[in-house]
């Protein structure tokens, strides 16, 4: 079963309370979790039933309740926007679903993004099936020039791939990059492979590979553009549902 990282004092000011550790100690192994240790950070194990525990945000919400801090159903606020993105029928034959979401006025901390990369981490190999039947992107908003596409590109097509600073094409990333060589047998059977880019044709992410340097989310991000694929709408919307409940969480604001 996966296991999260989680940091106290960010824990304590998403439930809006100061807990005594005692308590905390106490009561975390209560809600169906198995405490691993405890500290400064807490690890926690989560079980399988329980994907909206697999972010620190859902794991705080689930703990308010649990403590009778504040309980009832979470609900916020979900608008339209006249953000557009199209999906290809290119991609039916490779990684044939998609949905996406925007968030706005997000305050990204080092905690925030920490949680924020390991909530991915874990729906992807969870959730996800090892990005198998879903994948996450998530991006930087305001580097994005709207409407969007999900479409499939030949091998030889370019970009510069997260936390590198060249440009490979798809085929070197498979055989070179890390997180390539890693999940290369997710697409390596195409002779496209799925990318999400942008109207001046700019990469967001090659789903389920590797994000785009170009879209990196900082901690000077504000707004966020996630995009999921993979196999199964059931399964990608409960994926995107579990990051925009964090997200909201964290104060920010939900755009369809």
């Amino acid at each position: 079963m996966p296991t999260i990282t989680i940091d106290k004092k960010d824990l304590l000011e998403l439930i809006g309370k100061e807990v005594d550790d005692k308590i905390l100690m106490e009561k975390i192994p209560m809600m169906g979790t198995e405490l691993e240790s405890f500290d400064d950070e807490i690890t926690v194990e989560i079980f399988p039933d329980r994907p909206d525990m697999l972010s620190v945000e859902g794991f705080a919400l689930a703990l308010q309740g649990f403590l009778n801090i504040k309980t009832g159903l979470y609900h916020f606020e979900l608008s339209d926007s006249e953000y557009r993105a199209s999906i290809d029928e290119k991609v039916k034959k490779v990684r044939p679903d998609a949905v996406c979401a925007v968030v706005k006025d997000i305050e990204l901390n080092d905690a925030a993004i920490k949680s924020l990369m390991q909530v991915q981490e874990k729906l992807h190999l969870t959730h996800g099936r090892n990005r198998k039947r879903v994948a996450i992107g998530v991006h930087d908003l305001d580097k994005i020039d709207f409407p969007v596409c999900y479409t499939t590109m030949p091998k030889d097509y370019r970009f510069i791939p997260l936390e590198c600073s060249e440009e490979m094409n798809l085929r070197e990333i498979l055989q070179k990059h890390k997180k390539g060589v890693e999940y290369k047998h997710l697409l390596e059977k195409y002779e496209e492979y799925p990318l999400w880019i942008d109207s001046k044709e700019q990469v967001l992410s090659m789903p389920p590979i590797i994000n785009s340097e170009h879209t990196k989310v900082t901690e000077t991000t504000k707004s966020l553009f996630i995009d999921i694929t993979g196999y199964g709408l059931k399964y990608l919307k409960q994926a995107l549902n579990i990051l925009i409940m964090s997200l909201a969480i964290r104060k920010g604001k939900i755009y369809s």
